[in-house]
């Protein structure tokens, strides 16, 4: 079932619309998450809620993609869970984000979404991965918006491991003066 499908289906509060979005997106947000979070069992959590949130949120929203939608909700509540575990721990162990290594190009995250509109700074980062190169924005995607290990961005995209750390330095260093062109303070 395609997106638009779905989304009527959720327009007419028919959970049937649920069950397409579990069959379709379930593997991969819970592989996400459980990368982020750590545990099986939050990752399953953020899915589940993720869920309830769409169907909370379908209507009045129509967004372009529910599927990409549902993921990035499940995605956002991980980064929540491990940010908040985090705090919890003071730091103790817990280990490097893929977004904390875009920090050097970022700053913190939070003083972003603060200092600018958060649609303006997604529409650029939307410019920027499109000018990039296929398989530049596979990796980068890969990496930073699905938080894979750079061993199975290696694997999966045929490349050395060497190769996907040349990638991503010279993403983020393009991705940084792209931002400065654009007018933000990095």
């Amino acid at each position: 079932m395609d997106d638009r499908e779905i989304t009527e289906l959720l327009f007419a509060r028919d959970q049937r619309a649920l069950e397409e979005l579990t069959k379709d997106c379930r593997a991969r947000a819970l592989k996400t998450a459980r990368e982020i979070t750590g545990s099986a069992e939050d990752a399953e959590e953020c899915f589940d809620d993720a869920l309830l949130r769409v169907w909370e949120r379908i209507p009045p929203e129509r967004p372009a993609s529910v599927k990409f939608y549902l993921f990035s909700i499940a995605r956002n509540l991980a980064l929540d869970r491990f940010r908040e575990k985090k705090r919890s721990k003071r730091g103790g162990g817990a280990e490097c984000l893929p977004l904390e290594e875009l920090s050097e190009v970022l700053g913190d995250v939070r003083d972003v979404e603060g200092a600018i509109e958060e649609k303006l700074f997604t529409e650029a980062l939307d410019r920027f991965l499109d000018g990039l190169k296929p398989r530049s924005r596979a990796v980068f995607l890969r990496r930073y918006f699905y938080m894979e290990e750079t061993k199975e961005i290696s694997s999966a995209l045929g490349l050395s491991e060497t190769h996907v750390f040349q990638i991503l330095s010279r993403t983020r260093a393009k991705l940084k003066k792209f931002l400065r062109q654009e007018g933000y303070s990095i």
